[in-house]
């Protein structure tokens, strides 16, 4: 049976509200749920456990890939969907994900479309993603869903998930480009900082996992469809907005880059709050 895996570190603002989507009537006959409450000092924990059915995993150390490889180490079954626990996905999308990959022999990843509710954030933010979700990374890649899944071709790529700050660039690297899919009707809502700062903060971070998995030697993931490319021009000032946030990450990724020992997770809470 297939296996959803929810690293998640002081959420409980939001791990209730995703943990209710997906058990859903009979959901316990499509798939298990795993969570790991990691480096938690909040009531994270206590709001996983008042879910009947769904595993927890508790641990002291606050990290997103230990919390991943604690769950695997429980020689869960497959396919494996990694979710990110401050976003929504109901059960019906999962069980899209789920049929597409049981159906693939090869090895084969495959990702939500991805939702951005933007109607708490600035209208910076607004402009930012009204450009973005024209993008053929957001339209043809699904990049932004903060949701992967992989069957168990697709998984036995690798051994353990390797201590890189973007897991979901790793995969996308391991999987051969063409095995790469997005599936139709399978949503993930995905709530973006409310401020122009916090956006920059999280496009620093995700920068900054592509440079690192570039220093380490890794594959990075080329889109089918070439270069990224806008499918609508949205405006003069949405794209100044969206070429401004992506130069000044950039900046910002290059110059921790060289203090990558040293990083510290780059976490938005306003789109928590």
């Amino acid at each position: 049976m297939a296996a959803i895996i929810i690293p998640a570190h002081n959420e409980e603002r939001n791990i209730g509200r995703l943990l209710t989507l997906l058990t859903e009537h009979d959901w316990l006959n499509h798939y298990n749920i795993y969570v790991c409450c990691n480096g938690c000092t909040d009531k994270t924990e206590e709001i996983v456990r008042s879910f009947d059915g769904v595993n927890v995993i508790s641990t002291e150390t606050p990290s997103k890939i230990n919390a991943i490889r604690l769950v695997e180490r429980l020689n869960i079954d497959y396919p494996r969907i990694y979710i990110d626990s401050d976003i929504s996905i109901d059960k019906d999308s999962v069980i899209k994900i789920v049929d597409y990959l049981s159906d693939q022999n090869e090895p084969y990843l495959a990702v939500p479309q991805p939702h951005i509710d933007t109607s708490k954030s600035a209208l910076a933010v607004k402009k930012f993603y009204s450009v973005w979700i024209h993008t053929t990374h957001c339209v043809d890649d699904g990049y932004g869903s903060c949701v992967f899944a992989l069957n168990e071709s697709a998984r036995k790529l690798f051994d353990e998930f390797p201590e890189v700050i973007s897991d979901d660039g790793f995969v996308r690297g391991i999987v051969p480009a063409g095995n790469i899919s997005v599936i139709e009707g399978a949503i993930s809502t995905v709530s973006p900082p409310k401020t122009l700062g916090g956006l920059i903060k999280i496009k620093t971070r995700s920068k900054l996992g592509n440079y690192e998995l570039k220093q380490l030697g890794y594959d990075i993931y080329q889109s089918v469809s070439g270069k990224p490319k806008h499918y609508k021009y949205v405006g003069a000032s949405s794209m100044f907005v969206y070429y401004f946030v992506n130069l000044i990450s950039a900046f910002y990724a290059g110059w921790k880059l060289k203090k990558l020992k040293n990083y510290v997770w780059q976490r938005d809470d306003t789109s928590r709050q």
